[in-house]
């Protein structure tokens, strides 16, 4: 399918089935998952401070828990802080999908209920095929855009200066600001907040908004404290 829409990904792995085809699950959270994450927090006991990305480490350690129950064929799993020959554009494996819509002037990936609230958080390719688990062998139509005219419009706006914003301060400054100093990341909330879907359901919650943009561990804080 990569090849037949002519879609900028790389190919994944095949582990040599001879006609090139995978079954593939796409992993993502809502604002369901920081209580879980918040409750992990606090099982580490005073050694998650040391943790450099305790997010990545919960949602890596859950993944790779699940995969290994659930499936008992060779799986390779890709991550969403991959780089190289390994970097995996997630939300267009949610457009090829047709999990979410995916709107690449506002960089914004639309789930039908979610709307802007859901992050991908890995890809588990497995060496099986659709027909194995009752699935269909290529996906449904791609999803129709859900975002009106009038606020696309407004929102390409704010992306422009966001981004115009986010380039004109260097990497290292981004990192010695840290959070509480540098706030071009809120001007990308404003964007994501266009997006009515799912906004009054399913909007993070003020921490996991911060560390979501930011990675600031020192914003945490174990569940119950």
């Amino acid at each position: 399918m990569i090849h037949e829409r002519n879609l900028p990904l790389q190919p994944l792995t095949t582990f040599g089935r001879s006609d090139g085809r995978c079954l593939a699950f796409l992993v993502g959270n809502t604002k369901e998952v920081w209580p879980k994450f918040k409750t992990w927090l606090n099982e580490q006991g005073e050694h998650w401070p040391k943790i450099q990305n305790p997010f990545d480490t919960y949602t890596e350690t859950s993944i790779r828990q699940a995969t290994a129950e659930s499936f008992e064929t060779q799986t390779d799993l890709f991550w969403a802080a991959d780089e190289g020959e390994r970097l995996v554009s997630f939300q267009r494996v949610a457009e090829v999908a047709s999990v979410a819509f995916l709107d690449t002037a506002l960089h914004l990936s639309v789930h039908p209920k979610f709307g802007a609230w859901v992050s991908w958080r890995a890809l588990v390719v497995v060496d099986s095929c659709p027909k194995a688990f009752g699935l269909p062998e290529l996906p449904p139509h791609p999803l129709p855009c859900p975002i009106p005219k009038e606020v696309r419009d407004l929102a390409a706006e704010k992306s422009a200066a966001a981004m115009q914003q986010f380039n004109a301060v260097s990497g290292a400054v981004r990192q010695a600001a840290g959070s509480t100093q540098l706030a071009v990341w809120r001007l990308f909330l404003e964007i994501r907040d266009l997006v009515e879907i799912g906004r009054d359901e399913w909007r993070f919650g003020p921490e996991q908004l911060e560390y979501h943009y930011t990675k600031n561990i020192s914003i945490l804080q174990p569940a119950g404290a």
